[in-house]
């Protein structure tokens, strides 16, 4: 039993440590005495998942939740997987057993939120932004979401407040820059929009959704080719960039 203390202790370390194939080896070692261990899976999960081998942390995390189903960090980290994944359904399972242990839990309440306003209903998804934002007031993604919803119920000026405090928070914050920078497009303020999405790029240079959002308002000014070296930029940092191959099309 000492010896198994020791070799999880040694693992966590060498985590922190970064050297992350050291500390799943001390995993592994461990579960190959102890199998049934949920937190352990977890954990070679995240070590799996920091060399970038993702099957492997899903199957460990998966691990996990069949000793333990309630583990939050596993039931959040699959859901995150099927979130980009874009199978809602199995995420929100996931995020809803992190919620009913903690109801408050941030970043579980903008993902949900994110997942339901991806099914085009913002109307259920401003309710859970407004619930991580009486969590985290001060929250630049929690404004930046609660910012997002807004706008697409057409509280514009709402929107705007919310996206200003999030730069409060975040001066670089992207989903910040290019609402803003959407938002006063939509007011034909084109010279202020021009400014937020060059800010964007300048924050985030490899950002495919900046170059493409900066073309779009030179197609609404009928600069076809600035717009179309927009889009060619955020076609050779982001290949299958649906909206820019699309955008790209009407030119």
């Amino acid at each position: 039993k000492n010896n198994l203390l020791f070799c999880s202790s040694l693992a966590s370390a060498y985590f922190h440590a970064n050297q992350i194939e050291n500390s799943r080896n001390c995993y592994l070692h461990y579960l190959s005495q102890s199998p049934n261990d949920a937190k352990t899976w977890l954990a070679l999960g995240n070590c799996h998942h920091t060399l970038n081998s993702n099957d492997e942390a899903e199957t460990c995390w998966s691990k996990a939740l069949q000793f333990d189903n309630d583990l939050i960090g596993a039931n959040i980290n699959l859901g995150n997987c099927y979130l980009l994944r874009k199978d809602y359904i199995v995420a929100e399972q996931h995020y809803l057993l992190v919620l009913k242990q903690d109801p408050s839990h941030i970043d579980t309440l903008n993902n949900m939120g994110h997942l339901i306003a991806q099914r085009d209903n913002w109307a259920a998804a401003f309710p859970i932004f407004e619930q991580a934002f009486q969590v985290a007031p001060n929250d630049a993604t929690t404004l930046s979401n609660t910012a997002n919803a807004l706008f697409h119920l057409g509280e514009i000026d709402l929107a705007e407040t919310c996206w200003l405090n999030a730069l409060q928070q975040n001066e670089a914050m992207l989903s910040a820059l290019t609402g803003l920078g959407h938002l006063h497009l939509s007011r034909s303020e084109y010279e202020i929009a021009e400014g937020y999405f060059q800010k964007a790029i300048d924050f985030h240079p490899h950002s495919a959704e900046a170059h493409n959002q900066l073309g779009n308002l030179y197609q609404k000014l009928r600069n076809w080719q600035d717009a179309e070296s927009c889009y060619l930029k955020a076609l050779s940092l982001e290949t299958n960039y649906a909206h820019a191959l699309f955008n790209l099309g009407l030119l």
